[in-house]
């Protein structure tokens, strides 16, 4: 295989091209992850790929690939009950900011069971306080979707919308005025 560029990712195996892609990626600019995707857009073990390297303690692997898995599940990837357990699964330990923005941003994407519904809804309760406001916007976002399906949460959502706001951030007063109503 060869490193960062010299000669190309070698495309027939999938682990080596994600592999190959994230250790070039300079965490900025997104034309190698698009590319990577292209490439293995139809390939049926791309998203176990990609969950596998969402809960890496290097914030750079995990960026890339949760990254990679909101662009695929925008495009109409779909994950698999299994799937989507692994990734619930994986929420408590994630720990990069890109990581749990972009999870944030595919939850409304997702088939949940009630038992993974009620996990991610504990997730995102303790995202909706957040430093940064982005995530507590996007965690927001998740909420409701995941209570629109889940009734039993509308009451955390509606509570959580109020709360928002009065935040101070304006981003995330502008998420509350662009959500539906529960």
């Amino acid at each position: 295989m060869t490193r960062c560029g010299k000669g190309g990712p070698v495309l027939s195996d999938l682990d080596g091209d994600i592999g190959e892609t994230l250790a070039c990626w300079d965490g900025k600019h997104a034309a190698s992850l698009k590319a990577c995707l292209r490439r293995n857009r139809n390939d049926a073990e791309l998203p176990a790929a990609l969950l596998q390297r969402i809960g890496s303690d290097a914030a750079i692997t995990a960026d890339g690939a949760s990254w990679l898995l909101k662009a695929g599940i925008e495009d109409g990837l779909t994950l698999s009950e299994k799937q989507t357990g692994s990734l619930v699964a994986l929420l408590p330990s994630l720990h990069s900011k890109d990581t749990i923005l972009h999870i944030c941003q595919i939850v409304r994407h997702l088939t949940l069971t009630s038992d993974q519904a009620k996990a991610t809804v504990q997730w995102l309760e303790e995202q909706l306080t957040h430093e940064r406001p982005f995530l507590r916007a996007w965690s927001l976002d998740a909420l409701v979707a995941v209570a629109v399906h889940y009734p039993n949460y509308q009451d955390r959502a509606t509570a959580a919308l109020e709360r928002a706001k009065q935040d101070p951030a304006a981003s995330v007063r502008a998420r509350v005025r662009n959500l539906p109503g529960i």
